[in-house]
């Protein structure tokens, strides 16, 4: 046992001797540390600054980029506007053109406008009241189908 002290004592002598350093204590990170900048740095050792700030990038780019996903997520639906007939009132006539939708399907859903220029035009909120009008528009002369958008001037 004495011999095998002696051999672990020869080889410490001759790798050297080993300093064991005590570390400083490590303090916890406060805000004012993670925020400490040097002023007294050059411009070379700063890194570089982003001179834009993240407000006055343009938040119109992005709700236009928003508006047109959604617009190509939304199916499009077609407008159809009631041709005028010789001697029939445009009332009357979208009035039999609705009592067919609604003999057809039990619940249609479409919105109704009368522009400035007395024109009738009828868009369906749903797929089911579409496919009503447009197999009118195949059956009867008083629909036409349009692939318009709602009218600007509307009453």
């Amino acid at each position: 046992m004495r011999a095998e002290l002696v051999d672990k004592i020869v080889e410490m002598e001759k790798v050297g001797p080993t300093v064991v350093q005590q570390g400083a204590p490590v303090e916890p990170t406060t805000y004012a540390r993670a925020t400490k900048t040097n002023k007294w740095q050059t411009r070379s050792d700063r890194q570089p600054v982003d001179r834009v700030a993240s407000r006055s990038k343009s938040r119109a780019t992005k709700r236009t980029k928003i508006q047109q996903a959604d617009n190509r997520a939304e199916e499009h639906r077609p407008a159809f506007v009631v041709k005028p007939m010789e001697g029939i009132n445009l009332s009357v006539t979208s009035n039999v053109i609705w009592k067919k939708v609604v003999s057809k399907k039990v619940m249609p859903r479409c919105q109704t406008i009368t522009t400035k220029r007395g024109k009738v035009v009828i868009k369906s909120l749903n797929k089911e009241t579409a496919d009503v009008l447009r197999s009118l528009v195949k059956d009867s002369g008083a629909l036409q189908d349009e692939a318009l958008l709602w009218p600007r001037d509307p009453v």
